[in-house]
């Protein structure tokens, strides 16, 4: 059975990438939003940059109107680090485990698709539930592409790392996190009908924390792999992560700068 992943390049993505690859020797399909999908506004750049803004107009990553509100999205600033990092981590994978090249066809690159307005509304009211961010964000286009795709999808979010317990989440991942099934596929619930926008994703490692993912990673040798992964939303113009960002996960360092990561050799 083929696995359908939404992929970023990111920590949590890359391990479920290599796990149906490496481990359990599975055929996969990657799909990446190359387009504005996050409503963000200006106020949400770290730095003004021209030079940015071109290298980000060069790669596909065209500003959208946000359905939301109706106005210009400028999306984040790391899609076009992110696509160039896929491509080197999927060579990085088939050169190491050489058996993983006809499982793992190029990562589908999605341009920009318009949201259903029934989606949309369903959206709007889960955000009036405080079920869901109060704008247009990536969630929304996946769960449009989801849908559109007509099929199961697998979204990497991890067992909640600020909670062990499992009690609480973000609102961001809590509606899907607290409707899943024993295969970790989100359900339907008549009490909460604007849920079916969620009815094709499947959470593989929702109950699956970063450390156990770094043991999984040591004992199949793809520990490499994961710390060249780049999960960085706003990067610094000089190429180093933002300071929200933590990339070190279990003592494994990943790289900290993307400029030096797209240059390496791997």
């Amino acid at each position: 059975m083929k696995h359908n992943i939404f992929w970023t390049g990111g920590f949590d993505s890359t391990f479920l990438v290599c796990k149906r690859l490496i481990i359990e020797k599975k055929p996969i399909e990657t799909y990446y939003l190359n387009f504005s999908c996050d409503g963000y506004d200006k106020t949400f750049n770290k730095f003004p940059s021209t030079n940015f803004d071109k290298m980000m107009s060069n790669n596909t990553n065209v500003n959208i109107q946000d359905p939301w509100y109706n106005k210009k999205s400028y999306g984040r600033y790391s899609r076009f680090i992110e696509v160039k990092v896929m491509k080197k981590l999927r060579k990085m994978i088939i050169d190491k485990f050489p058996y993983t090249k006809d499982l793992f066809p190029k990562t589908k690159l999605i341009k920009k698709f318009e949201i259903d307005k029934e989606v949309l509304n369903y959206s709007k009211r889960l955000a009036n539930y405080d079920k869901r961010w109060k704008r247009a964000d990536q969630t929304l286009y996946m769960c449009q592409f989801s849908l559109d795709l007509d099929d199961k999808i697998e979204v990497s979010y991890e067992a909640d790392v600020s909670n062990p317990d499992g009690v609480t989440y973000s609102v961001a991942t809590q509606l899907v996190r607290e409707n899943l099934d024993e295969n970790l596929e989100v359900k339907l619930n008549s009490n909460i009908p604007e849920l079916r926008v969620y009815k094709n994703w499947v959470l593989p490692l929702a109950k699956t924390y970063r450390r156990d993912m770094v043991d999984v990673a040591r004992l199949y040798n793809f520990i490499d792999t994961l710390k060249h992964t780049w999960s960085c939303r706003f990067p610094k113009e000089n190429g180093d992560v933002c300071d929200d960002c933590t990339l070190g996960v279990n003592e494994i360092e990943r790289v900290n700068n993307y400029k030096d990561l797209l240059c390496m050799t791997i």
